[in-house]
Formats: structure tokens, C-alpha cells, sequence
């Protein structure tokens, strides 16, 4: 006679087989090639996942500098599923109002930055987001000041060599490794085919300038230059945007010539440009680099797959890291749906395209009316912020009657 089970007995016989299936099942390992904002993200959810992570970060620390940056749509419903939403929201940098001014600081116009109570969407710094995602993927190892130096595809993995030495085996290598992406060369052509320099440069730097309130960015220009002022709640920062073809002589990536570059390109501006120029001088937190544009025809190949800027850059506005976040969480979903890893980056390739590319086409549109060109241009645009002012003005007159 066969003993009849107790529901506590059958509870007991099925938790037993999933600790079973849990230790006979072969776990699944990943590598990822940098530690920003993409790269910290999909950690999150591969560890949440089970994965074994391990992220090659070419930094030796996280990165402190860099603008504030917008977390919103997808972005922010990822938060949420990461449980870190709220903790991150609580940051934000509070900016309500963004203002237009002339060389000695008047006013020439502006606008209010859209409420976000429905949506949740708020702006935050890149650092404070940063930490934060790195925090949330404690679980992955992490290898600082380290890179993967070869890495060739075998069977069912990559094999990859890193700076230090190194040799690791991995189900999956995930390329969150930005604009500049040394792995990207696994899925497709060099650089120069799919990184597109848009003529513009950007720099950003924590700087304890003047600012109006906590709560409105400052936007001077001349024709082709912006510098923009963000208070972050008393904690100032500066943009500086250019367009222009880099001098002679010069490395990008070296700190000096970059400094060099700027105060060469913004020597005699207005407003508060000279004070920041003398911050400029003497930090060693500078963010710069050119303003690019990132397509790529396929963002995988076997198993590595592009993630992020990697990707698909889209600079300038603060989209990129949304993009990210979102783009993390909806590899993840599909890694998680697809047993077949060729099936999860068709499909997040697939899903991640349709977010991307309408922001891709809007972004010289954008980078126009942000950084004219021209004096004629500037001066249109001007007249444009002036006349949006007036409206307002007469509309919330004609509110209160």
C-alpha cells in the first residue's frame, strides 16, 4: 500500500526536487566589458538572475563626473522592478525651469521642465545614479583597472584574455563598454564605420559657480558655443558645447590639451565663462569627449552582444542612460524567455531598435536649437525663446482675469 501524502509532505517533496534541479543545473556565466550605467544594470539582473557575472571595468573607480541625466519611460519602470526607484528619485537634482541668457546674465527666455508626478521621471547626476545601480549589483565581481585585451569565440563560449593576465570562460559577453567600445570590433567593422562624429564637442565639470537658484539651469551662447550652469541643488555644475573641428597637435583623451582646447575655444565669452574657464584649469574630474553618433547594422554576433552606447549612442540630452537602464532590463527579459541565447538577442535587438532609433533621428535637430551654428542662428532662435516668453506671459494674464 502506498502511504497517502500530506499537503505538508508534497510541499516538502517539491521544494527537495527544485533544491535538486538547483544544484544540477549548470550555471551560467557572463562577462561584461565595463561598469557604467549599462554595464552596472545588466549585472543587476543576470546575478537577480542566478548568472555568474564578472565585469571587466578599464577604470579604476567608478566615474564622478558627468552631467545630470534624465531617467524616464522604460527607464523608470525598471527601476521600480529593480526595487531601487525610490531611493534613486529622492536624489534628483530638483531642476524645474531652464533660462536663456545674453552675456551679462539677463534673461532672453526660456522654459519650464515638464512635471513628472504621472510619469515618475525625474533628472538625476550620472554619479549619484551610478553608485546606486553598482550598489544594487553587488553580487557580480567586479575586476577595476582591467581589461579584455583578446577574446575569441569557441563552441558554446567565449574565451577571453584580460590586461592583468587573466583567462575567463563565459556563456555570454556583454559589451557595456560605451561610445568607444573596444569589444563592439567582435560584432562588427571598426570604429570608423559605425561612430559618427556629429562636429561638436562636450565637457562637463562640478564647478561652485554663481548660480540663479537650486531649482533653474542657465544656458549662455555665442554662435556654435554653449555653456550651461545646472545649481543640482546647490551643488553646481557646468556644460560646455562646441562646435568645431579639433586642433593640430593634439590627443583628445590627454587632460592638458583638452584644457588647452576649451579655453582656446572659449576665450573672451560672456556671462560666467570666465570663472568656470579657472575651474577648468585647475580640476581633475573632466569629462570631455566629441558628440558622436553610434549605428551599427547588428548589435550581436553568436555570443557577444552590444549593450548601451555600444550600442546605439544617442548623446547630448541625458537619453543615453535611460536607454541604457532600459536596454539592460530588456536584454535580461529576453535571456530569461529565450533558452536559446542566438533567440534572447534577436529579440532584445529587436525591441531595444524601437526605442532607439526615433531619439537618434531627433538628435540634430535638437543639438540646433541648443548650439546654433550661425549669429543668423542664434538670433533666430532668440527670438523664438522671446516670443514663447510673451505668450506665457499673456496666457497666464488671461488665466488670472
Amino acid at each position: 500500500m502506498i502511504a497517502q501524502l500530506t499537503p505538508i509532505g508534497i510541499r516538502c517533496i517539491l521544494a527537495f526536487n527544485a533544491n535538486l534541479a538547483k544544484r544540477t543545473m549548470p550555471v551560467r556565466r557572463a562577462l561584461i566589458s565595463g561598469y557604467g550605467i549599462a554595464g552596472a544594470s545588466i549585472a543587476y539582473w543576470l546575478v537577480r538572475a542566478g548568472w555568474e557575472v564578472t565585469v571587466v571595468e578599464r577604470a579604476a573607480a567608478l566615474r564622478s563626473s558627468g552631467a545630470p541625466v534624465d531617467v524616464r519611460g522604460d527607464a523608470v519602470a525598471a527601476l521600480r522592478a529593480m526595487g531601487c526607484y525610490e531611493e534613486l528619485r529622492a536624489l534628483s537634482t530638483g531642476a524645474t525651469d531652464v533660462e536663456f541668457v545674453d552675456r551679462a546674465g539677463r534673461r532672453i527666455g526660456g522654459f519650464a521642465i515638464e512635471p513628472s508626478s504621472a510619469t515618475g521621471d525625474f533628472e538625476i547626476w550620472r554619479h549619484d545614479l551610478a553608485q546606486a545601480l553598482a550598489r544594487a549589483a553587488a553580487g557580480a565581481q567586479v575586476l577595476w583597472a582591467d581589461s579584455i585585451v583578446e577574446a575569441r569565440q569557441e563552441g558554446d563560449g567565449v574565451d577571453a584574455v584580460l590586461a592583468s593576465g587573466a583567462r575567463l570562460r563565459s556563456d555570454v559577453l556583454i559589451a557595456a563598454d560605451g561610445l568607444h567600445s573596444a569589444m563592439r570590433r567582435l560584432v562588427v567593422d571598426t570604429e570608423d564605420t559605425v561612430v559618427t562624429p556629429l562636429g561638436m564637442w562636450i565637457a562637463t565639470l562640478r564647478c561652485p559657480v554663481a548660480a540663479a537658484d537650486d531649482f533653474t539651469v542657465r544656458v549662455y551662447n555665442e554662435p556654435g558655443r554653449m555653456v550651461a550652469v545646472h545649481p543640482a541643488g546647490g551643488h553646481p555644475g557646468a556644460a560646455l558645447m562646441l562646435r568645431d573641428t579639433p586642433r593640430e597637435h593634439w590627443d583628445m583623451r590627454d587632460p592638458d590639451d583638452q584644457k588647452a582646447f576649451l579655453a582656446s575655444a572659449f576665450a573672451g565669452a560672456g556671462w560666467l565663462v570666465p570663472s568656470i574657464l579657472e575651474y577648468l584649469a585647475r580640476t581633475d574630474d573632466l569629462y570631455f569627449d566629441a558628440v558622436s553618433r553610434v549605428r551599427v547594422s547588428r548589435w550581436w554576433s553568436n555570443r557577444v552582444v552590444l549593450l548601451g552606447d555600444a550600442a546605439s549612442s544617442v548623446t547630448i540630452f541625458g537619453d543615453g542612460s535611460s536607454m541604457a537602464i532600459a536596454g539592460a532590463w530588456e536584454l535580461a527579459k529576453a535571456l530569461e524567455r529565450h533558452a536559446d541565447v542566438a533567440d534572447a538577442f534577436d529579440a532584445y535587438e529587436r525591441s531595444q531598435r524601437r526605442r532607439v532609433e526615433p531619439r537618434q533621428r531627433r538628435v540634430q535637430l535638437a543639438a540646433h536649437f541648443l548650439v546654433p551654428a550661425s549669429r543668423l542662428g542664434l538670433t533666430a532662435r532668440n527670438a523664438l525663446l522671446r516670443a514663447t516668453d510673451v505668450h506665457r506671459r499673456r496666457r497666464a494674464k488671461s488665466d488670472q482675469l
